[in-house]
């Protein structure tokens, strides 16, 4: 009997730091041989965190290796989790399966741009599955496993760098998937004693964004809710240091502005930051807390 299966698997190579592994959706088809072929999307150039296309494949799915020696995607090392969507007579499931690889070459010939959280393979195959009516049972088969796939309820759009306040939502529903809740995530953050500007500098690198572009966006209020009480006087993170740990990018929290040392040197210099100093270190100017008895209010 021919079948259509749903399958998914964790991203463990591109972990997301804090919203824990993501996971990654495609489809198998196995005809009444038992021959397997697969539709994917991935990023163009497998990049995920590049500026690519969104690609969708289809090939073989019988070995780890495609007979001209390229890889097989997402090959199943045996933690896939997998569930049927279709099956029976071979000619009608083979017809739903090339009905789906005509909207995967639709979806090619759009060429969207693939972005990690906010349009991804996640996305195209739930869009694949509309098209020949599977969506609910691929939507049921997300939510009986818990399935974070990431970007699974957006739709196909163009200029989605233009429409980065996306962002927030996604983060937002990657957390309440993974947490629970907003609250959870703050006191999560809270145990591992790491800032949530911190965890959003992560972010806006795995984007290829800068702090201040991310900041823009309705991650701010996301990062509002995550923060504790701030003393105003010591109201500065590092997020950032060099490679031999000196503290090079700060974010005042309280303003939601992101500096560098030498901006920040000279904001201290000025007055502006009372719970702070410069020292010279190395022959290089240095903000650093006046000391006081609260060790988080120190910068590291």
């Amino acid at each position: 009997m021919a079948k259509i299966e749903a399958r998914s698997k964790d991203v463990n190579e591109h972990k997301l730091e804090l919203l824990l592994d993501p996971q990654h959706l495609y489809f198998i088809y196995t005809d009444d041989k038992g021959s397997k072929e697969i539709i994917r999307g991935g990023a163009e150039g497998d990049n995920p965190f590049g500026r690519g296309e969104l690609l969708i494949v289809k090939q073989s799915y019988n070995k780890p290796t495609q007979d001209d020696g390229s890889k097989t995607y997402d090959w199943d090392d045996g933690t896939h989790i997998s569930e049927v969507i279709a099956n029976g007579d071979e000619k009608e499931v083979k017809e739903t399966w090339d009905k789906m690889w005509e909207k995967g070459q639709e979806i090619n010939e759009e060429k969207y741009d693939y972005e990690v959280f906010t349009q991804n393979s996640n996305t195209a195959v739930v869009q694949i599955s509309k098209s020949v009516g599977l969506e609910n049972k691929v939507k049921q088969f997300i939510d009986a496993n818990s399935i974070k796939a990431l970007a699974d309820d957006a739709e196909l759009e163009h200029s989605l760098i233009d429409r980065a306040y996306d962002i927030a939502d996604t983060l937002n529903d990657g957390i309440i998937k993974t947490y629970g809740s907003i609250q959870k995530f703050k006191e999560t953050l809270q145990e591992l004693n790491k800032n949530p500007y911190s965890w959003l500098s992560l972010i806006a690198k795995t984007l290829q964004m800068s702090l201040e572009e991310l900041l823009g966006t309705k991650v701010k209020q996301l990062i509002d809710e995550l923060l504790g009480q701030i003393n105003p006087l010591k109201s500065v993170v590092v997020i950032e240091e060099s490679d031999t740990g000196r503290n090079e990018i700060f974010v005042d929290q309280l303003m939601g502005k992101a500096m560098n040392r030498d901006v920040f040197v000279s904001q201290i210099n000025t007055g502006n930051y009372p719970g702070y100093k410069v020292a010279l270190m190395h022959g290089i100017d240095t903000p650093m807390s006046k000391a006081d008895e609260v060790l988080s209010n120190n910068l590291g």
